[in-house]
């Protein structure tokens, strides 16, 4: 939670991340936010929200975020090396497809090219 006083009253921003949104569960995940700060401000941050989960949103009078990476694919191949088990395999996954730099072998030019 963030206290912020951007005139002269404090208003608390209650901000809640979540890798996913459905309609059938983003109802009761508002009441229990509002529950639990009434007089606060809520910012839901997700990668996706659909549109019936936006509308839902609207109805509650609750921001959203969505297209937003919760945590960077370092942070998160950082953390799943420490896992045991799979972690490492799908540590390896975030490596392959968000941080292993573009192969130079397709722009290097073999000596029958020139």
């Amino acid at each position: 939670m963030i206290s912020l006083k951007p005139d002269q009253r404090q208003v608390d921003l209650l901000v809640q991340t979540r890798q996913h949104l459905l309609p059938n569960t983003v109802l009761g995940l508002l009441q229990k936010l509002k529950g639990d700060r009434p007089e606060g401000a809520i910012l839901l941050c997700t990668p996706y929200i659909s549109p019936r989960v936006a509308e839902m949103c609207r109805e509650q009078n609750v921001s959203y975020l969505d297209g937003v990476k919760v945590v960077s694919p370092l942070q998160l191949y950082l953390d799943l090396m420490k896992l045991s088990g799979r972690g490492k395999d799908a540590a390896e996954e975030v490596f392959d497809r968000e941080l292993r730099p573009p192969s130079a072998a397709g722009n290097a030019k073999s000596e029958s090219d020139q």
